[in-house]
């Protein structure tokens, strides 16, 4: 065992983890730097621009799930409503809504 005192900040002889911790201390620290220095040339109008395009994008993609999440809905209730016409056929009016709405769908599968 070595008696030399031990000081904070210094590398002991041998040890591979306080390199590592120094190494990804200098590389973080740097790349922090790099990107405050690309994001300090941006003007007012620059960073309103950004934030901008984002909060569109952002709301671009939650209309998009929220839109196929109803879809999936109208699809599946048409389905169980078909599927109830098709087992208890009441008369020849239902039986002719669900013939009617097959040959719909048929058209124009991605509206249903």
């Amino acid at each position: 065992m070595s008696t030399a005192p031990f000081y904070f900040g210094q590398k002991q002889q041998g040890s591979h983890m306080g390199d590592f911790f120094g190494d990804l201390y200098e590389r973080v620290s740097y790349w922090l730097a790099g990107i405050g220095f690309v994001l300090s040339g941006l003007s007012l109008y620059a960073w309103g621009f950004l934030i901008g395009v984002f909060i569109s994008s952002l709301l671009g993609i939650l209309t998009y799930r929220m839109n196929k999440r109803e879809q999936q809905k109208r699809t599946r209730l048409l389905e169980m409503s078909l599927q109830h016409f098709t087992d208890h056929p009441a008369d020849e009016n239902a039986k002719n809504a669900v013939a009617t709405l097959v040959r719909a769908s048929a058209r124009s599968p991605k509206d249903l």
